[in-house]
């Protein structure tokens, strides 16, 4: 680990609700919500809220931090950009906190859920954000993305 200061993303005095401000136009366009159990919700806020304060940056509450920089990056939350295939596969994230839209409001939260066989359908842009003639590179875990719009098609 490197002795320099970590870039803050996010000012001390940092809230529950600021970050879910924040996160919540995040992973609606990645086809997530957060989860209908406000217990779980709230306690995962906390403790990123918590992390927040020590580390500056809101690093998974259920990930082990490396120290390595890069690493670490791969824990920031909400990182289902990161994991999309595992996540699409159990309905939500690693500590329950998002949940996709079409899973049902009783999932049980974490990934204790079973995971289903066979391909799943992972959201990455929604055909709507894209103009004619636009094109959108995207990086979800080692794959590369390119979605392009050409007379409404995509």
């Amino acid at each position: 680990m490197s002795g320099a200061t970590p870039r803050r993303r996010f000012a001390p005095g940092t809230t529950a609700a600021d970050l879910r401000a924040y996160m919540e136009p995040y992973v609606a366009r990645l086809g997530y919500r957060f989860s209908p159990d406000a217990d779980t919700v709230a306690f995962t806020l906390d403790a990123i809220v918590s992390i927040i304060d020590s580390t500056g940056d809101a690093f998974c509450p259920c990930r082990m931090m490396t120290g390595d920089p890069k690493e670490d990056a791969r824990s920031v939350c909400p990182c289902i950009y990161l994991h999309a295939d595992e996540f699409a596969a159990a309905g939500q994230c690693w500590c329950g906190l998002f949940v996709r839209t079409d899973a049902p409001d009783d999932l049980a939260p974490g990934m204790e859920a079973v995971v289903p066989e066979g391909p799943v359908e992972v959201r990455v842009a929604a055909a709507g954000e894209l103009r004619d003639g636009e094109a959108r590179h995207l990086k979800i875990g080692k794959r590369d993305i390119a979605l392009f719009r050409v007379d409404g098609e995509h």
